[in-house]
């Protein structure tokens, strides 16, 4: 009898059983720009393909951020030139270089460092200062990078006097030997040459914040978009003493950098980083007194390496 009863059941019309409604297989879902659920048709097992809308510099948009735009024709490649055209001088461990300018009419000096080593690098260590005559040096760095090829460093000096020198000296072990590009640039070249124009096309430059003294910590997360960033660091006239890290999680410092400049407005701090990888966060310190404090901007590229 229950036999009979199930087959009737079974015979009913529109009677399912046991097999799966094939119209309610699940659907990926991905927030667009807007924060808004965006529906992407069925899910291929537990892939989920992105359907945000796609922003200029390439990868998609966050919630309330927008990935950098693709930087004008030539600049990239006039501030890859400018690097690879300096001469290179390989820096032994715990030895010191000098570079002199004596008499010289131009408005900054360009600055790489790197290593030598696997291919992401050796730890790069070096002290970095800028002379203006004996015994005065308005400004002064040093430099950590854990692995220097992977996370080089490239800045440049503004030079408002006649005559200079850079001193590079490398803290490391013998063992580690850094390569150093010094570089000088005039103040009457052509806007596309001008170190600090052709950045400013590649970088989208935020918006300036005020850091107070007294150890103030301003920071800046970086989406995964983001592959190298322009740190600007000014005061009104004032000293600067600052430090700038980059770490990619919890306290793994990738960067670390001790700024002194005697004048941060005739002298600001001007750096260029490499953040490879997801996960990256700025971090600005003010370590002087209370009674100094500076402007930080940062300004993000794209998806290029510089």
């Amino acid at each position: 009898m229950k036999l009979y009863g199930a087959l009737a059941i079974l015979a009913l019309p529109g009677a399912v059983g046991f097999a799966p409604n094939n119209n309610n297989a699940g659907t990926a879902t991905a927030l667009s720009s807007s924060g808004a659920p965006v529906s992407d048709g069925p899910a291929v097992g537990n892939t989920a393909r992105p359907v945000g809308p796609e922003a200029p510099g390439g990868g998609i948009a966050v919630a309330g951020r927008r990935p950098p735009a693709q930087a004008p024709d030539g600049a990239l490649g006039n501030f890859a030139m400018k690097f690879d055209s300096m001469p290179e001088t390989i820096v032994q461990g715990g030895a010191l270089r000098t570079w002199s300018f004596p008499t010289m009419s131009m408005g900054r000096v360009n600055l790489a460092l790197t290593t030598q080593g696997p291919p992401e690098g050796n730890p790069l260590n070096v002290d970095i200062a800028f002379n203006e005559g004996p015994d005065n040096t308005p400004q002064r760095m040093r430099v950590y990078s854990g692995k220097g090829r992977l996370r080089p460093y490239k800045m440049w000096i503004e030079t408002p006097s006649d005559t200079a020198a850079v001193f590079i000296r490398n803290l490391a072990p013998l063992e580690f030997p850094c390569e150093a590009k010094v570089g000088t640039e005039y103040d009457d070249v052509p806007p596309e040459e001008n170190m600090n124009v052709i950045t400013d096309d590649i970088f989208e430059m935020g918006k300036p914040n005020l850091i107070q003294g007294a150890g103030a910590l301003r920071s800046y997360a970086l989406e995964h978009s983001v592959s190298s960033v322009k740190v600007r660091l000014t005061t009104d006239g004032r000293p600067l003493n600052a430090m700038v890290e980059l770490v990619q999680g919890p306290n793994a410092p990738k960067y670390t950098i001790e700024v002194y400049t005697e004048d941060g407005m005739l002298r600001p701090f001007t750096a260029v980083l490499e953040t490879p990888g997801a996960g990256n966060e700025l971090r600005i310190v003010n370590t002087a007194s209370m009674e100094f404090p500076l402007t930080a901007a940062v300004g993000r590229s794209g998806q290029w390496p510089l």
